[in-house]
């Protein structure tokens, strides 16, 4: 993925590395996000779970945590996000006033208050190399135990969770952790790719492993201190940690990524390219045979325009003749890439370029389609598996929370009301069975479902048998059109043809209806029959 040769290890003159799984990866990422969110998107954000999830998903910018997840999914084979309640207060200034006299307030002045800067759930993308676990465990609810390395430093554990661990003065007295660090490991391997990690040697660095089990948790430091050993804090009463694959193995925890599907083709596709441009630098800067006793001056550079070599023996300088082999070879690197497009299951068309001949635009849909299958594969696997399972830690968090809160409730702002919604404990109690709304080849294919939707709208409006306010909506949100209840108007009310009479006012005067079409007959309506 990082693109990195080993230059000592690698035979080529040329040392070029084709980003071709970096350009898999990068292109894979976005639609697969793209289809998560439209999923959430069609969900009805009118029951308080639903405003509340997507509030939280705001409130944690998943977005983001998503796209560093799906990168390590992609990478290693498998992601693991830690949903947890995060607290956190902040000092910021605000204007206060200076005096309250009888009740009035007087001036202002600005003071430095605590303000509360996050008080909802979170979740953070652990590094696999950070991550351990029962070696029999198919899946995080089946193992045994679950075991999270965290780097910090002394002085963290004091800011932070100076109320949660205890035997911390033992700890003042160790000197810093000089354990693995796969940060480090990294930078070392992809050196100048990377920038250097910077070396404290005033902060004492602090390995903290936080041992999981459902009803239990073990907090031990630089593997020696105890400082943390109780019962789940959590009401779930689960291991906090959420599993995401894309291509499960059969009876294994760890999936496989892009980079273990290309891992060798990526490695004939480089050598093909280097040997190809080798070959090329090699008939442009020609090799030459020289006669021992011909006297050529070998200082002077033998190929170079105007060049004039004096020897005592015409035949004493000879060209060295090299094949032309790049015909070949681009033909060989087009069979590579096809290999690892087949092998991944994104083609060319998937990447949005054009095809190599000329396609109807049905054609190309169709073919798009096809090549979202695999795509359906994973987002279902997604969807089913690591999003359900944060839905569930994320309101079971609330359950927990909103009670300690100020009035016992959570007051908030979803994009799109205007109204602040408040949930109270009672609103979101209860288990809750979590089901996607829809299928991911729809947030996939949003071209053709637009198109579709276009071709679709006059006929079926036409033929009487749909709403047209609530077809129209379905219209416009295939085009992610924003504030649509502001663009609809709601419906005229229907006039009454009967006005009743008031008293002293004569009756309200016929209506007659003649026949506009075959077949129908005249009606006669009036105020006092109809």
């Amino acid at each position: 993925y990082r693109n990195f040769i080993e230059d000592k290890e690698y035979p080529w003159r040329s040392k070029l590395f084709i980003p071709y799984t970096f350009s898999i990866i990068e292109t894979v990422i976005p639609r697969i996000i793209r289809a998560i969110f439209n999923e959430f998107d069609d969900v009805d954000v009118n029951q308080p779970v639903e405003k509340l999830l997507r509030y939280a998903r705001s409130r944690m910018d998943l977005y983001t945590k998503l796209h560093t997840a799906l990168k390590d999914c992609l990478i290693y084979g498998t992601f693991i996000l830690k949903p947890f309640w995060r607290e956190e207060t902040r000092k910021r200034y605000e204007l206060r006033p200076f005096a309250n006299i009888f009740g009035r307030e007087i001036g202002n002045r600005k003071t430095k208050i605590d303000a509360t800067f996050y008080d909802d759930p979170d979740c953070a993308v652990i590094d696999p190399y950070d991550f351990y676990l029962d070696s029999k465990a198919l899946d995080i609810d089946d193992a045994g135990f679950c075991i999270h390395r965290i780097k910090t430093t002394q002085a963290e554990i004091k800011r932070n969770k100076a109320n949660v661990y205890k035997n911390l003065d033992k700890l003042e007295e160790m000197d810093s952790y000089p354990g693995e660090d796969t940060m480090r490991d990294r930078t070392d391997t992809t050196k100048d790719y990377s920038p250097q990690e910077y070396v404290d040697s005033f902060t004492k660095k602090v390995e903290l492993l936080e041992y999981w089990e459902n009803d239990r948790v073990i907090t031990v430091a630089n593997r020696q201190i105890v400082l943390r050993d109780e019962e789940n804090p959590y009401w779930h009463l689960q291991k906090p940690f959420i599993k995401g694959v894309i291509c499960p193995v059969p009876h294994e925890f760890w999936g496989i990524g892009i980079v273990e599907m290309t891992e060798s083709l990526q490695h004939e596709l480089n050598d093909i390219r280097n040997m190809r441009m080798d070959n090329v630098n090699i008939i442009i800067n020609r090799m030459w045979v020289v006669e021992k006793s011909a006297d050529v001056e070998m200082r002077d550079p033998m190929s170079y325009p105007s060049a004039v070599h004096l020897t005592n023996d015409i035949n004493g300088i000879k060209q060295l003749e090299t094949q032309d082999v790049t015909q070949s070879a681009y033909l060989e690197e087009d069979r590579v890439k096809f290999d690892m497009q087949t092998a991944t299951g994104i083609y060319d068309y998937a990447k949005g370029m054009a095809p190599a001949r000329k396609e109807t635009a049905t054609a190309v849909l169709s073919l798009q389609g096809e090549a979202n299958k695999r795509f359906e594969g994973m987002i279902e696997l997604l969807l089913r598996g690591g999003i359900r399972k944060l839905n569930e830690f994320t309101i079971s968090l609330y359950q927990q929370f909103i009670p300690g809160m100020e009035n016992q409730m959570k007051e908030f702002t979803i994009a799109g009301d205007e109204m602040p919604t408040i949930i109270k404990p009672e609103d979101i109690a209860g288990i809750y069975n979590y089901e996607m709304s829809g299928t991911p080849v729809e947030g996939l294919s949003m071209l053709a479902r637009q198109q579709y939707m276009v071709q679709l709208y006059m006929p079926v409006l036409q033929s009487g048998t749909v709403d047209p306010i609530a077809w129209t909506r379905e219209l416009l949100k295939v085009y992610k059109f924003r504030g649509i209840d502001k663009i609809i108007r709601p419906p005229a009310p229907v006039a009454s043809p009967f006005t009743p009479a008031q008293p002293g006012t004569q009756p309200a005067p016929s209506l007659q209806t003649g026949a506009t079409e075959q077949g129908n007959i005249p009606l006669t309506m009036s105020g006092e029959n109809i």
